[in-house]
């Protein structure tokens, strides 16, 4: 009679084993890929569901603040700050994945916070989702989860597309520099080629908390050969303190291009205090790449500016400028 039990005990637990496994093969089927998402640099990648958490209240770490840009442009970057403790000092690594998908990347974790930078997929799965963090320790001890709700910005999609994100409520700028020397930013959102700035967070602190901006080459658009400068400019110093950490990115068909210069994605911050209030021609040169046939440029020419007068008239994406 015991043998009989035991091997009814025996069979029960194969079958759950087999069950679970068989709903997990079923949520991995079922729920898109994180890397559909986002992808995280030097994050080692994890088949199936995120840790639930693990450990006494005692003894597993806490996480005390996540922060990060509620806005995604796809194909673009999130840079999100997590902080925490732990009861026994030795997190390890930060979790990171999303709702209702498979996998989840781990990052090393040292000290109390840290600060990551996430690469977004250029098509993403949903226009909104969330994004959950969980901390790890040497034990094994998993912290309860936080999460992060993101959604789409509006902006538009075309086969060249340079986008900028950053962290504070300041007012940064992103310039982009033709092979001809045509520079479009806030003061010149379109170019003759029809390359345009389509979105400008922040203008003239006129906060919108989208923290983004986005030059765009739609289908209807000229894609000259040449070399492209993408430049950073710290405008103006709304939040008055901290350092601002921004992120920027460029896609060509879909996909990062390799640059001459830089990298892609490219980071950098600016500190507290040094806004510069700046127009054409201003701002920290991040990355340089080169496009290769499309039309040719048979001549450079200086720029011509419309230039705005004020900060505060900067954000005009539907303007025409003067030809």
């Amino acid at each position: 009679m015991k043998y009989k039990s035991y091997l009814m005990l025996v069979a029960m637990a194969l079958l759950l084993a087999f069950s679970m496994c068989r709903k997990q093969e079923e949520e991995e089927n079922e729920y898109p890929s994180i890397t559909s998402f986002f992808t995280i640099q030097d994050a080692t990648q994890h088949d199936g569901s995120m840790p639930d958490p693990r450990g006494s209240d005692s003894e597993r770490p806490v996480i005390t603040s996540v922060s990060g840009n509620s806005y995604i442009v796809p194909g673009g970057t999130n840079i999100i700050s997590v902080s925490g403790n732990d009861p026994q000092g030795d997190i390890k690594y930060l979790l990171v994945g999303v709702d209702e998908a498979s996998g989840y990347f781990s990052v090393n974790f040292a000290g109390d916070s840290i600060r990551i930078t996430l690469t977004l997929s250029n098509s993403i799965p949903r226009d909104t989702f969330i994004i959950l963090f969980s901390l790890e320790d040497e034990a094994g001890n998993v912290s309860a989860r936080k999460t992060l709700v993101v959604q789409e910005a509006q902006v538009q999609r075309g086969k060249l597309e340079i986008s900028l994100s950053w962290d504070l409520l300041n007012d940064i700028d992103l310039h982009v520099i033709q092979p001809d020397s045509e520079e479009i930013y806030y003061g010149h959102t379109m170019s003759d080629e029809g390359g345009y700035l389509d979105l400008d967070s922040n203008a003239g602190c006129a906060i919108d908390s989208v923290n983004n901006e986005h030059v765009i080459y739609p289908d209807t658009a000229t894609i000259l050969t040449g070399t492209y400068i993408v430049k950073v400019d710290f405008y103006s110093d709304c939040v008055g303190s901290g350092v601002t950490h921004y992120a920027v990115s460029a896609r060509y068909n879909g996909e990062l291009i390799n640059p001459i210069s830089g990298s892609n994605p490219a980071e950098g911050t600016f500190e507290a205090g040094t806004d510069d209030h700046g127009g054409a021609g201003s701002g920290v040169e991040v990355m340089r790449f080169n496009i290769s046939g499309g039309s040719k440029v048979y001549a450079f020419r200086f720029p011509h500016r419309q230039e705005t007068s004020a900060k505060s008239t900067k954000s005009c994406k539907s303007c025409d400028r003067v030809r």
